[in-house]
């Protein structure tokens, strides 16, 4: 792997680091909001729902990091 692809890693596991913290984020201020008793309106329980694919799409950048790092760096040499 050439520099533009261990750089291209790097940036791609970030990025899925932080949509899976995000994601996480989400759940909790949902899960606060239903312990506190408080009635949540739809678009809160939509953005709660979508955390879990917050968390997926963090999950699976952070797993394909490697091979999409080699697909954006090469030929960048």
């Amino acid at each position: 792997m050439n520099h533009f692809q261990k750089l291209a890693t790097v940036l791609v596991r970030v990025a899925g680091l932080a949509n899976a913290v995000l994601g996480v984020l989400g759940l909790a201020y949902g899960a606060v909001q239903r312990a506190s008793g408080r009635t949540l309106t739809p678009d809160e329980i939509e953005r709660w729902g979508a955390s879990f694919y917050w968390i997926l799409l963090g999950v699976m950048l952070f797993l394909l990091a490697r091979p999409l790092g080699r697909l954006l760096g090469r030929g960048l040499d």
